[in-house]
């Protein structure tokens, strides 16, 4: 039997939730300031499905 990971999350005020089956097809983190002003945070995580 394939088993798929389950993933969820979304922002701090919970208007915006997210789901995902599957394992994802990239990930990255960048601490480059056009992430920097991007995110508001000191770096850039990304996740793509």
């Amino acid at each position: 039997m394939n088993k798929k990971e389950k993933h969820s999350g979304g922002c701090a005020c919970g208007k915006v939730r997210y789901h995902s089956i599957g394992q994802p097809v990239k990930t990255g983190l960048c601490h480059c300031r056009y992430c920097q002003l991007r995110t508001g945070t000191a770096f850039g995580i990304s996740v793509y499905f």
